[in-house]
């Protein structure tokens, strides 16, 4: 599967030279116990969404084209506003189709209840010391 598309025709042999996807552009998202990152990718641009901390604080986006700038130091996002709007609406209907996390979450992780039930502190040595 690749991108909840079926790529099997690839590996089968039926179809070896071409791959259509259904679906142009490409999301990735993470969130959860990490404050929240997410880019979509279609055709030549790449937007890059930095989700804010803090509700008083906004969303920093960025726009980048991977074919000429892969480093993604040279940030087109003012020179083409319509293109990071296109891109941010498919972001966010991705993400409410998914269901998907987009604030941070403090719940605690399995490392950090152990842990705490071990009476010591996640990055800490018994010591005290990091």
């Amino acid at each position: 599967m690749l991108d909840g598309e079926d790529i099997n025709m690839i590996f089968d042999g039926i179809d070896e030279t071409t791959f259509t996807r259904k679906n142009p552009t490409l999301i990735f998202h993470q969130a959860g116990r990490r404050n929240p990152d997410s880019a979509a990718r279609k055709g030549k641009y790449k937007l890059v969404k930095h989700w804010a901390k803090q509700s008083n604080k906004e969303d920093v986006m960025e726009l980048y084209n991977p074919d000429v700038d892969l480093g993604e130091t040279n940030d087109i996002a003012d020179e083409y506003p319509e293109i990071v709007a296109d891109l941010h609406a498919k972001l966010l209907a991705h993400i409410k189709e998914t269901n998907s996390e987009y604030t941070f979450n403090k719940r605690a992780t399995p490392m950090n209840i152990i842990f705490k039930s071990e009476g010591m502190e996640r990055g800490k040595s018994q010591a005290g010391t990091a």
